[in-house]
């Protein structure tokens, strides 16, 4: 998909430390750079290997990479339909408000479509007006009575090894 001189596809394997680093600028913008962990080599196996758990568009502006989004499949026994869960969207600041951020969600939407989904999921920070308002504007509907849960790696491990 081409969105005037900005190119929207699958990140290619060598592309990895471009994808990295928006990540880490994604991290930085969310304030949580401490918990990106992800490697190079970890990243290749998530998105390369046999059986992928997940995938990333990226946006490539004359040669580089300026904006991505990474999704997995999901679904929803509600509707009993496939789903996608957005995981990450970010723009390099100094790309945005020229159409790229709409145009990497317009590409998931198409392949949500080819797929039959019955929706996207993704969260956005309550203090993200602008991501709100972004998101709001393309027709995402922004839910306030839900409340993002977690069970990190630690607790995952703790719960496994309870005697049942």
């Amino acid at each position: 998909m081409e969105n005037s001189t900005v190119l929207i596809r699958d990140v290619q394997q060598h592309e990895l430390p471009q994808l990295l680093a928006l990540l880490k600028a994604k991290a930085e913008f969310d304030g949580v750079a401490n918990s990106l962990v992800a490697t190079i080599e970890t990243l290749a196996v998530a998105i390369f290997s046999h059986k992928p758990m997940a995938k990333a568009l990226v946006a490539v502006s004359d040669g580089s990479i300026v904006g991505m989004a990474t999704y997995y499949s999901t679904f929803s026994s509600f509707i009993a339909k496939p789903c996608l869960w957005l995981d990450d969207l970010f723009v390099d600041e100094s790309h945005r408000s020229q159409g790229i951020g709409k145009a990497l969600v317009t590409q998931l939407c198409r392949i949500a479509s080819e797929h039959g989904c019955g929706r996207i999921d993704w969260v956005v920070a309550a203090d993200n007006d602008h991501g709100q308002g972004f998101y709001s504007r393309m027709g995402a509907t922004i839910f306030e009575t839900v409340r993002l849960a977690r069970l990190d790696e630690s607790a995952i491990q703790a719960l496994a090894d309870e005697e049942g």
